[in-house]
């Protein structure tokens, strides 16, 4: 499984789409469900009230009676909205009117019968249902604080009940048996809640496991399309400068009488300009691979990287896509430097700030900073290492965030860039990401996907 630092925004969904998809599907069958068993009730109930209209139909007087009415109606609202939101899948919603449905009949049911009845048997006993309603917050939350809080609460409610409903004088013995009812009911609450927890693991490793095998098969999927990418990109750039230099050393042999020994070496200098483009790409093949077998070992030693960044962009001179050297803005502390090794990060740096260039429009500045920070050795961590961070930023297209993770990967281009006519071969981030690795170091890119914002590329080295 990769670094989480690159899984994508459409990988970490895959994993919330699993737990969408069950609470989902729970909320479809548990609030139609219970939505009709509801039902039935009120309609065996108003069925039994006209074949005996002579029933109290209210056995709790005042207010108690009034709630003892609505509760079940309500409660079969909730079922109803909960039934809507679970087909038009809406799941938060579906969940929510599904809890609000059940926790109606248990909380406030047992609250009216206490108030009028007090304290007796079928209340204790009934008590213990709140068991159902805690089983049916953990399974369709399947989030363990929700679940410890409504355990809590249910621990609250059920000491509330059983302290404060009065026995009646017939049953007055059951007021004794509080220190035996309060232990049981509470023990029970947990027992079940700490079930629902053990359990809760279980589900969310496997659900984990099954994620992991969707991601792993959509990266390999991606993997192919990665390749077909790749044969159609090198096709074209080894084609390009092999029919230019072969176009020029026929053309020379041709008309080699003809030309003057200037333009003879000016075909000659074309050719081996499309010669030394061959030999580039495969170059950066090669070092693909070889990065690919085993992490390289580098003997590193500090390095400058004042003089070392002011040395690279006047060598690069009018090689930057049309910038000038003086629109490459240097902010880097004169004593600043960094553990690694000059070659490879020469190369790194290389690599970013030409980058920089072909995706900014000429004329816009490219900002080249670095500066020493503090950063965890380790995700979390409260130890901190000093590190410096080299920053280069430029103010081009910018970069989709899902497709920014992506970039570190071989022979990744963006779709945009495989229509353009930017050069590229996909291998230069992910060999400056092994690079820095290599280093001790990390390399990522920040961008918000807006057009003349930009992205910047951040290299993390140990500092010397």
């Amino acid at each position: 499984m990769a670094s989480p630092a690159y899984i994508t925004q459409a990988e970490q969904q895959i994993y919330r789409e699993y737990e969408l998809r069950r609470r989902l599907r729970l909320a479809q069958i548990i609030a139609p469900g219970f939505f009709v068993a509801l039902l039935a009730i009120i309609v065996s109930n108003l069925v039994y009230s006209l074949v005996h209209p002579s029933i109290n139909r209210s056995p709790f007087p005042g207010i108690a009676g009034i709630l003892a009415q609505a509760v079940i109606p309500i409660s079969l609202l909730f079922y109803g909205l909960g039934t809507y939101f679970a087909w038009r899948r809406r799941v938060n919603l579906a969940v929510a009117c599904t809890l609000l449905g059940t926790i109606g009949p248990v909380v406030i049911g047992f609250a009216v019968y206490a108030a009028a009845q007090g304290l007796d048997v079928f209340l204790a006993v009934g008590l213990l249902s709140t068991v159902n309603l805690i089983i049916l917050i953990g399974v369709m939350t399947a989030n363990p604080w929700i679940l410890i809080v409504a355990t809590l609460g249910g621990n609250g409610y059920a000491l509330a009940v059983l302290n404060l409903a009065t026995p009646p004088p017939a049953l007055a013995y059951i007021a004794t048996e509080r220190p035996l009812f309060i232990p049981m009911v509470l023990a029970i609450q947990w027992v079940c809640t700490t079930l629902l927890l053990a359990t809760g693991r279980t589900y969310l490793r496997t659900l984990r496991e099954l994620g992991e095998t969707r991601v792993a098969y959509e990266r390999a999927r991606k993997l192919d399309e990665l390749k077909d990418q790749f044969i159609t990109n090198v096709n074209h750039e080894l084609r390009t400068p092999a029919m230019a230099m072969q176009g020029y050393l026929e053309l020379l042999q041709l008309t080699e009488a003809e030309l003057s020994p200037e333009e003879r070496k000016a075909f000659l200098d074309r050719a081996t300009r499309a010669s030394n483009g061959m030999v580039d790409l495969l170059t950066s093949i090669l070092e693909a691979r070889k990065l690919d077998g085993e992490r390289p070992s580098f003997s590193v030693a500090p390095v400058q990287l004042a003089p070392l960044c002011a040395d690279i962009i006047a060598i690069l001179g009018t090689q930057l896509a049309g910038h000038q050297p003086e629109e490459i803005q240097l902010a880097v502390p004169p004593h600043l430097a960094v553990l690694a090794e000059v070659t490879p990060l020469r190369q790194i740096l290389v690599n970013l700030i030409t980058n920089a260039c072909k995706y900014s429009p000429p004329g816009k500045q490219v900002m080249v900073t670095a500066r020493a920070v503090e950063v965890p050795t380790q995700a979390g961590g409260r130890k901190l290492r000093q590190m410096v961070e080299i920053a280069i930023r430029d103010y081009g297209l910018g970069i989709p965030p899902d497709e920014a993770p992506l970039l570190f990967h071989r022979f990744v281009r963006l779709q945009r860039d495989l229509a353009s006519t930017i050069p590229g071969n996909g291998l230069g981030l992910y060999i400056s990401r092994r690079l820095c690795e290599a280093m001790h170091g990390t390399i990522d890119c920040a961008s918000s996907g807006i057009p003349g914002e930009g992205t910047t590329f951040t290299v993390r080295l140990p500092i010397a």
